[in-house]
Order: C-alpha cells, then sequence, then structure tokens
C-alpha cells in the first residue's frame, strides 16, 4: 500500500510507561516515509510544545517534503509513492548536531517550503 494522502494533522503526545502523558517541551521528532524507489523523506524537525504535544499540519508535511527534493531532484520519487508505514521517532543528539551543522555548512539558503 502506498503513500496516496498526507493526514491534515498529526498529534503526537509524548507517554511514560503506564500511558501519562508527559509534559516537556522541545522534544523534536523526525518522520520517516519510506519509498519503493530512490531514496526515503526525512521530515524534520517537528517540537513538542509546553504540555508535551507536537502538532504537526499537512502544510508542515507537505513544506518537509518540497524542501527534500529542492535538496536533490533526482534523488526523491513523489511522495505518493511511499510506503503507507512512516516512522515517527525522537531526534538524537547527534542527528540534531549534524542537522545544525549542515545548516550552517551546506544547506546556507532555504529550500523550497522552508
Amino acid at each position: 500500500m502506498s503513500l496516496k494522502v498526507l493526514s491534515k494533522q498529526v498529534t503526537i503526545q509524548l507517554v511514560d510507561s503506564r500511558s501519562n502523558p508527559i509534559r516537556m517541551a522541545n522534544v523534536l521528532f523526525g518522520i520517516t516515509a519510506f519509498a519503493s524507489r530512490k531514496n526515503d523523506y526525512h521530515l524534520q524537525p517537528f517540537g513538542t510544545d509546553s504540555v508535551g504535544l507536537a502538532t504537526i499540519t499537512k502544510d508542515q508535511l507537505e513544506a518537509e517534503v518540497a524542501a527534500n527534493v529542492s535538496s536533490g531532484l533526482m534523488d526523491y520519487d513523489h511522495i505518493s509513492g511511499c510506503s503507507s508505514s512512516v516512522e515517527i521517532r525522537i531526534l538524537t543528539e547527534e542527528e540534531i548536531e549534524r542537522a545544525v551543522k549542515a545548516r550552517r555548512t551546506m544547506w546556507r539558503i532555504l529550500l523550497d517550503g522552508e
């Protein structure tokens, strides 16, 4: 099954082992959409607010898709060719540091959608 439609909105709630909400701001998430051909889409960062919620809109997802394509037009198929299963995970400190370094040294201008 392929990813034909991006969700209108996605909300992520941090919870503990007992499913109680964790109210922690500024936790960064990344979403990976898995491609059947060419490169996967890595859509990020999306952060939590003061109550531990990360609300991601379709417009934000589309902007991140555009930025991915802008970084390497021939490297991506259309997002609709990705699997309907996606991975949502907390970004590691190393990933955040690499992203900041890349923005300072390689991608110093805004990409499409940013």
